[in-house]
């Protein structure tokens, strides 16, 4: 049994990631010998057109610039200051299929 969660810094929806955090450790403690690998990925804001849309609607509703919505609420506890990218995600996703060791176990 593989038990791994990556998280992000940037938390949009606290309740959201708990509740898909204890359904991952409910399907991994189910029958842990017979369970594959599994892996929860929590990213930031991905730059997706739902997104996109999100920002000037953010602006308006905020009464500030979409720079600011961007930089001051969106990315604003992000290490890096970035979106995240479906690249990104996915090529975590691929790394943590493709690997192998239980050193990244949770």
């Amino acid at each position: 049994m593989t038990d791994r969660i990556i998280n992000s810094p940037a938390r949009r929806s606290p309740v959201l990631e708990a509740v898909l955090n204890g359904a991952h450790r409910s399907y991994v403690n189910f029958d842990p010998p017979a369970c594959p690998s599994a892996n929860v990925i929590c990213p930031g804001f991905v730059r997706t057109p739902l997104v996109e849309k999100q920002i000037p609607e953010q602006a308006g509703a905020l009464g500030i610039s979409e720079a600011d919505v961007i930089k001051k609420v969106m990315l604003k506890e992000t290490v890096d200051g970035e979106f995240t990218t479906l690249e990104d995600v996915a090529e975590v996703a691929l790394f943590l299929a493709a690997f192998e060791s239980n050193a990244l176990t949770g």
